[in-house]
């Protein structure tokens, strides 16, 4: 199959067969899936939501429970191939699968699973996550991670402790610092301390940051915090825990915003990208739940799943 873009990835049935001939000669090894994002609503960098049909309790339907070992690894191979971020494409195809099944028909044909591939491509694209959620780009055929690129030519961007006193502006935690919190903003000590943050995340010295000049880094309608507040809040808001939503979905927001600012160069935007993401899926996860208002606090059931790093 071929994407509009020119993409070329194999059909469900190639690798289904691929699958079977592995498991006669018993070497049938399957890749992981890494983050999956289930138990919420997906919400992209535009600030859509995709609706599915859920299970009838709120949920998603889990990719590992609702699809077979072959759409698994059609999934996996494709998001590689493609470039998608991690989950993406297994949870879409679990939509599509369950709402087959619910509707009795339960096989999906090879024109459903192009259109899966096609769709979340595009989505992909919108929210300016190709390659980056992998922590990878391809450049002349190799590709290439983002521990072994480089930081272009006047790119402020690193941990918040090691930019803050290079920083000609005002040093920015890419993903705010109150997504990771449970309670203020630490002060003194504290901001070297994991405690009262979600489980795996950095601390606030240690979050990924970027140098901005005063009017970029505003509260004001043209700085970013003006206009990050608005989108965080439309995520939580959304959420089945008000208050919170998926780190994945909080990063790609965040991302969103560093994209819009015109006076960062291409080459910075995907380096920052890439440190990002890179810290997120290491640390707490796309899937586990963030924290989307600085104010009020959040309530018990927020703080309940915060704390928990799950959903």
């Amino acid at each position: 199959m071929t994407l509009t873009a020119g993409i070329p990835y194999p059909t469900s049935g190639e690798v289904a067969a691929e699958l079977a001939t592995a498991a006669a000669n018993r070497i049938a090894r399957l890749p992981s899936i890494g983050s999956v994002l289930r138990a919420n609503p997906i919400v992209l960098a535009l600030g859509l939501a995709l609706t599915p049909t859920t299970m009838g309790d709120g949920t998603l339907p889990n990719p590992v429970d609702t699809l077979s070992p072959s759409q698994m690894a059609w999934a996996n191979t494709v998001t590689e191939r493609l470039g998608l971020p991690s989950g993406w494409l297994a949870q879409n195809l679990a939509m599509k699968q369950h709402a087959a099944n619910m509707a009795g028909g339960g096989t999906l044909t090879e024109e459903d699973y192009d259109q899966v591939a096609e769709d979340t491509y595009k989505q992909a694209q919108a929210a300016g996550q190709l390659n980056i959620a992998q922590s990878a780009v391809t450049t002349g055929g190799v590709r290439v991670t983002s521990r072994e690129r480089e930081r272009p030519a006047n790119c402020i961007v690193g941990p918040y402790q090691d930019i803050l006193d290079i920083c000609a502006g005002e040093a920015h935690h890419i993903v705010p610092d109150m997504a990771y919190r449970l309670g203020a903003r630490p002060t003194g000590a504290a901001t070297a301390s994991p405690e009262g943050r979600i489980p795996g995340a950095p601390t606030l010295k240690e979050g990924m940051s970027i140098c901005l000049t005063p009017a970029q880094h505003g509260s004001g309608p043209t700085g970013i915090h003006g206009r990050l507040r608005p989108k965080l809040n439309a995520l939580g808001a959304a959420s089945p825990v008000p208050g919170t939503a998926p780190m994945g979905a909080i990063t790609m927001a965040s991302l969103s915003e560093i994209n819009a600012i015109p006076d960062i160069s291409p080459e910075c935007k995907e380096y920052a990208a890439v440190r990002t993401v890179e810290q997120v899926t290491n640390g707490p996860g796309l899937a586990a739940p963030g924290r989307t208002r600085e104010s009020p606090l959040p309530s018990a059931d927020a703080k309940r799943v915060l704390a928990a790093g799950s959903y």
